[in-house]
């Protein structure tokens, strides 16, 4: 909202004030008034539009059991022109497809066919999920809150054709690398197993068993599924995807991957309409059905929390607390599309909101279309359910040391290439220090709009409020007693992070593997002096000993590159790789291994001078120094 048009709200309440009268109709239990909604959502999505750089949005929302506004915003396709029709133009949904998914899920657990606390194995045939940790087996609740403790894999995810989904699960099958119902760590595995037991008890596939048990009774029309490239050609008025580059609009890439029940939903704003007064009346819209009221209340009901002073997850929304008022919600994100659904259930009110584009932003995490969904749900917060803004107050915190070092995101704590983007990407890796003011500073991850470090005070035993800002940092004691780990969350999503060693420093790993990169390059030098001697016709004396141990290691050091360039293009695209890439690390071991002998060789025998033998012994330390930071993200004999 733009500082003129924020000040006369501002005097229009004054003035409603004076004469006696509700700030706002819902504040005084009164409908919401379309014109009104209609008139907040022009202003806002507008700038929203000009301000991130985003070609287009959906807005609807619905309250007292009916649909208040659905309107679309700016272009669906900008080369043609198209513009966005809140009725007609279908979003990729994205995350938010989980949130049908569970519906889905809870519906065959009501008929008594899917257990929410039953081993997932007891369902499955052709494949198993893997007994890591006896007697803790993986359960659908597991599933719904992601606290299955399933890494969460990027190799091996996208895929050019469109196999069974029960053989892509069976594929795709990632490690269990935690104790079920002990952290939450996002999965979309778990989703589409989700799914796919759906499949598996209904005896129809998960795609039509949506369709004839959710979107047709409840008359979403303009809804289905687009999990590869001819479905997504096929569907009418699907809107493009757009990314901002060099500072042009251009159409995003997308990839299509085998994943309906995590991310596969498209729709449009006036569809999601019906899908929220269900959940806000019970399971029904009107005469149409498709939950008990119980079922609904258990899926809105709190069922996991990694703290009990922080938001939980329900089945399978994510909690938000803001200055009283309890939302209930999911955000979806994907290349050239976000979108965002939130409940007020005690209110009877749900907005959704969603863009077709990335947007422009600081915040590598959070900025662009992530920011403006935010900033357009707390603004209707703000202006259309008001609430008393209560400021947490600071405490003494006599130890602070206790929290301070390097936390990294329970995502890329698996065993996965996905590792990788923890040491690229600092984000990834939660920096705490003392400030020396009775708080703490963190740097790294961040959820400040521009990307900045963030200050924390002290509010409870382990529990810090934003300075400035309204969000909170939660650190809990783990299980062993010794040391914690740490959550926060922002709009719609919960991120743990676990205290990493000093070993485990991602500048302390490209220092070790720049140093071993550098000295493997040094190797190029022996083959490219033999070259210019040979072309020179002037050819140095050499026993085959010495020219052997250069060679091996020159070999070496070009297999050491492939091998980390093949898994690192694989980790990119999610690709798994094959064939002769992966021989390479086989190669490169057994060279690895010739290199260390001949190292020993040279001082036995008194190859060359000490110089010439110390550089030798010294490459061949660098290659053990760099495969071991390699083997460490998971980009040498990749999982």
């Amino acid at each position: 909202m733009t500082g003129p048009a924020r000040v006369a709200v501002l005097f229009a309440a004054l003035l409603v004030g004076l004469v006696g009268l509700p700030p706002a109709a819902s504040a005084a239990g009164e409908p919401l008034r379309g014109p009104d909604v209609r008139t907040f959502m022009d202003d806002l999505v507008s700038r929203q539009l000009a301000d991130f750089r985003l070609p287009g949005a959906a807005v609807s929302v619905v309250a007292d059991g009916r649909q208040v506004l659905a309107k679309g915003y700016g272009q669906a396709d900008v080369e043609a022109e198209r513009p966005v029709e809140a009725d007609r133009t279908r979003f990729h949904i994205d995350s938010v497809s989980k949130l049908i998914t569970a519906t889905a899920v809870m519906q065959l657990v009501e008929q008594g066919r899917l257990d929410l606390n039953a081993d997932v194995n007891r369902y499955l045939t052709e494949f198993k999920i893997r007994d890591t940790y006896p007697g803790k087996p993986v359960t659908l609740a597991h599933l719904l809150t992601h606290t299955a403790g399933f890494e969460d894999p990027l190799i091996g995810s996208s895929t050019t054709n469109r196999p069974d989904l029960g053989d892509h699960l069976a594929a795709a099958e990632p490690d269990r690398v935690r104790p079920p119902g002990t952290v939450h760590s996002y999965s979309d595995y778990g989703f589409e197993l989700a799914g796919y037991l759906v499949q598996m008890r209904s005896g129809m596939a998960f795609e039509r068993y949506v369709e004839k048990h959710i979107f047709s009774p409840l008359g979403m029309s303009s809804t289905s599924f687009a999990t590869s490239p001819p479905e997504a050609a096929r569907i009418k008025e699907r809107s493009n995807g757009y990314t901002v580059e060099d500072g042009r609009m251009t159409e995003a890439e997308r990839g299509f991957e085998n994943r309906a029940p995590s991310v596969g939903v498209v729709s449009t704003a006036t569809d999601m309409s019906r899908f929220m007064l269900a959940q806000l009346g019970g399971g029904a819209v009107g005469d149409v059905r498709i939950l008990k009221r119980p079922t609904v209340q258990s899926m809105q009901r709190r069922q996991f929390g990694q703290d009990p002073r922080f938001p939980g997850l329900t089945f399978p929304f994510t909690e938000a607390r803001d200055d009283g008022r309890r939302l209930l919600g999911h955000s979806g994100e994907g290349s050239g599309s976000h979108s965002m659904l939130t409940l007020l259930p005690e209110r009877g009110m749900g907005v959704f909101v969603t863009y077709n584009g990335d947007g422009i932003g600081e915040n590598p995490l959070f900025g662009g279309a992530y920011s403006a969904r935010l900033e357009l749900r707390d603004e209707f917060l703000k202006r259309f359910v008001p609430a008393e803004a209560t400021a947490a107050r600071q405490v003494d915190e006599p130890d602070l040391r206790q929290y301070t070092g390097t936390y990294r995101w329970t995502k890329f704590n698996g065993d996965d290439p996905a590792l990788l983007f923890a040491l690229l990407s600092a984000p990834a890796d939660l920096r705490v220090k003392a400030d020396g003011k009775g708080g703490l500073t963190t740097t790294g991850f961040s959820t400040d709009p521009d990307g900045a470090g963030q200050a924390w005070y002290p509010v409870g035993d382990g529990l810090f409020h934003e300075r400035d800002g309204r969000q909170q940092l939660a650190f809990t004691k783990n299980d062993d007693g010794n040391g914690f780990s740490v959550a926060t969350s922002y709009g719609y999503y919960v991120f743990v992070f676990e205290r990493t060693a000093w070993y485990e420093s991602p500048a302390l790993h490209l220092t070790v593997a720049g140093t071993g990169l550098l000295l493997l390059l040094t190797m190029l030098a022996w083959p490219v002096a033999a070259l210019i001697r040979r072309i020179r016709r002037r050819t140095a004396r050499s026993d085959r000993g010495p020219r052997m141990a250069r060679s091996s290691a020159a070999v070496t050091a070009f297999l050491i590159v492939g091998s980390v360039v093949a898994a690192s293009v694989a980790a990119m695209s999610g690709r798994t790789a094959s064939g002769f890439w992966l021989v390479l690390p086989v190669l490169t071991v057994v060279g690895v291994a010739v290199s260390m002998t001949y190292a020993a060789l040279a001082w036995r025998h008194r190859w060359w001078n000490g110089t010439a033998r110390a550089h030798l012994t010294v490459v061949t330390l660098g290659m053990i120094a760099f495969l071991g930071v390699a083997r460490y993200y998971h980009l040498f004999f990749p999982a």
